[in-house]
């Protein structure tokens, strides 16, 4: 799945944010439907990584889907690597 965010939420989630805003771009049905564990690609613009991801949750502040621990980086030269967040 590949999910558009805005470069702040990508810098936020790689500065070890446990969650973000669900974006307009992504229904909310789909969002509180997902697998925990669930691999995503986060995009903004060219920029991506692959995360682990769960289901939307709902606070005061909105529905924020959940940010696991693992993080994939994409590397065209040498594959994709895992390091624990």
């Amino acid at each position: 799945m590949e999910i558009e965010v805005p470069a702040g939420t990508l810098k936020k989630v790689r500065g070890g944010a446990k969650t973000f805003p669900v974006p307009s771009t992504l229904p909310i049905g789909e969002a509180t439907a997902l697998a925990w564990g669930t691999l995503a690609r986060l995009r903004s613009g060219a920029d991506n990584d692959i995360w682990m991801i769960g289901p939307a949750r709902f606070a005061s502040a909105g529905a924020h889907l959940s940010v696991l621990a693992a993080q994939w980086k994409i590397s065209s030269k040498h594959g994709p690597s895992a390091t624990l967040g």
